[in-house]
C-alpha cells in the first residue's frame, strides 16, 4: 500500500502518534489557550519544525514506495 493511500491517521499512527488519545473538540478556553502558547513560539522554530516533518514524510513515503 502507498502511503498515499493512507489515511492521515493512519499514517501519524504508523509513526507512533495516536489521535485517540487526544481531546480533539476543544473549547472555547482550551483555544484561547493553547493559541496563547502557540503565539508564544517562535515563527522560524514552527517553519524548522514544519520542513522537519515534511522531509520525514516524503522519506517515509519514499521508503514505501521503493522498498
Amino acid at each position: 500500500m502507498a502511503s498515499s493511500d493512507l489515511s492521515d491517521e493512519d499514517f501519524l499512527g504508523s509513526l507512533g502518534i495516536s489521535l485517540d488519545e487526544a481531546d480533539l473538540m476543544a473549547d472555547a478556553d482550551t483555544h484561547a489557550s493553547m493559541t496563547g502558547i502557540f503565539a508564544q513560539v517562535p515563527v522560524e522554530l514552527v517553519n524548522q519544525m514544519m520542513e522537519l516533518i515534511f522531509g520525514l514524510q516524503q522519506e517515509v513515503a519514499a521508503a514505501w514506495t521503493f522498498g
